[in-house]
């Protein structure tokens, strides 16, 4: 199971759904991986807001999954479902390109997101479960 940075800031805040399927997941020995794009944007908000607290918990967030790096065809995968969905909205997709790297990994470890932002991988037709 890929975790997305929704589910991941969910679960971080406390999220009783989150917490419930985080349970869930481990107690059904599903493996549970963070992709090094939700890596990226878990660092970035905890920078933007400036907070040593906030920079604490991302980094004893991300301790507990092991993460998936990006290679050179998972971009390239990446950046063909984001094409894909723009092309599909006739230009903007709204879909983050973190999101394409995203449902990438997904692709590769032929597992499916969590995700409360179902729109995004619905646009990609990447496989999604939410909680």
């Amino acid at each position: 199971m890929i975790l997305d940075t929704s589910f991941l800031l969910d679960l971080k805040d406390g999220d009783d759904a989150a917490f419930e399927r985080a349970t869930a997941l481990y107690d059904k020995g599903i493996v549970q991986r963070v992709a090094m794009p939700s890596v990226w944007e878990l660092h970035y908000g905890a920078a933007y807001i400036d907070s040593a607290d906030e920079r604490r918990r991302i980094r004893n967030l991300l301790l507990m999954y092991p993460q998936a790096d990006i290679d050179q065809e998972m971009a390239r995968s990446g950046a063909e479902l984001l094409a894909k969905a723009d092309r599909e909205a006739d230009g903007a997709s709204a879909v983050d390109t973190e999101d394409g790297l995203i449902g990438a990994v997904a692709e590769r470890y032929d597992e499916p997101v969590l995700t409360d932002n179902v729109d995004d991988f619905d646009r990609l037709g990447v496989e999604y479960e939410t909680y």
